[in-house]
């Protein structure tokens, strides 16, 4: 999984970050940026709270720079299934919000390549429970990535569903 988000990221030149995107953070720090950016009715960031985030990062190359250059960092530690870390993230939560969404944008744009690597047994329990939770490929994916790694990497139960 890794060679295929380091390569997406890798042919990421500027991203804009207008859609929809699921952001990709450690469950502390998600809590952090939910709290102090707040949720719509349908649980989604509040548009009127980032607004003055998508703004500095739309017009502040340096802030736009910095936040690509943390999430390289940090990709390594965050989409590596074989290591619990998240990594060292920054203090700043405006920092975090992008980072997190820079890497969401990421793990989305690559999780059909993701797949390619699971067995066909993976692949059957990852349709069934995409089915029973009604979740997208990238949503589910990396809903068992996250649980993967407050699990503390355990062994016994791969990131990937079904046997390994």
């Amino acid at each position: 999984m890794m060679y295929s988000v380091v390569t997406n990221m890798n042919s990421l030149s500027r991203y804009r970050l207008d859609e929809p995107i699921r952001a990709v953070a450690p469950p502390e720090i998600a809590r952090g940026i939910r709290d102090y950016y707040g949720k719509d009715k349908n649980g989604n960031l509040r548009a009127s709270r980032l607004s003055p985030f998508s703004r500095r990062f739309d017009n502040n190359a340096a802030f736009r720079d910095k936040i690509f250059t943390t999430a390289k960092k940090l990709a390594d530690a965050v989409f590596d299934p074989e290591n619990p870390d998240w990594g060292d993230w920054p203090a700043d939560i405006e920092e975090c919000v992008g980072v997190a969404l820079v890497l969401g944008a990421i793990f989305e744009g690559c999780a059909d390549s993701i797949v390619l690597e699971f067995s066909e047994d993976q692949l059957a329990s990852l349709e069934a429970e995409s089915r029973t939770r009604s979740m997208g490929l990238s949503d589910l994916l990396f809903d068992r990535l996250t649980a993967w790694k407050e699990a503390a990497g355990d062994r016994e139960n791969s990131w990937q569903g079904g046997n390994e």
